[in-house]
């Protein structure tokens, strides 16, 4: 770990060069450093459709609400 701390500049550099780097404490790995990756996949929407129905009185204040908030 201490090997970890002193290094830090160099791991991070071989991070940079798509490198994994294995953190070891007493010959037992403790972290991972893996390059960052950026998910650039456009998000496609409607799985849910036709799935999930919302009520017409979903907003509506529930029975016995103290309060009586709406919406």
């Amino acid at each position: 770990m201490e090997v970890a701390r002193a290094n830090l500049s160099d791991l991070l550099d071989r991070v940079a060069r798509r490198q994994d780097v294995v953190i070891t404490r007493d010959g037992k790995p403790v972290a991972r450093l893996l390059p960052y990756a950026v998910d650039d996949r456009k998000r496609a929407g409607g799985q849910w459709r036709n799935r999930v129905h919302i009520r017409e009185d979903f907003d509506e204040p529930l029975p016995g609400d103290p309060f009586g908030f709406s919406f």
